[in-house]
């Protein structure tokens, strides 16, 4: 019986397939990238005002081509509401 980290080997995620040493290390190092892109992206939206950032596509023109470019742009949250909470409280 083999023993370690695995990840789903299909999308139907009825198998798995055990990761090997490499394949672990790999495996760590894209989730630390993926966290230290995540600070960052937060970091942006806080500088312009937010709490998230959603990026607003738009296309122009470059060396005659259209391209599509990417802005960052800061949203707020809007706190969850309680289930069956209204957003008016008038009665």
């Amino acid at each position: 019986m083999q023993r370690g980290r695995a990840v789903w080997s299909d999308a139907s995620k009825k198998a798995i397939h055990f990761l090997d040493a490499a394949e672990v290390v790999l495996e760590r190092q894209l989730r630390m990238e993926m966290a230290k892109d995540e600070l960052y992206w937060r970091s942006v939206a806080v500088q312009r005002g937010g709490e998230e950032v959603v990026f607003e596509w738009k296309p122009s023109l470059s060396n005659g081509y259209v391209v599509m470019g990417a802005t960052p742009v800061a949203i707020q949250k809007r706190p969850q509401l309680a289930q069956g909470a209204s957003e008016d409280r008038r009665c």
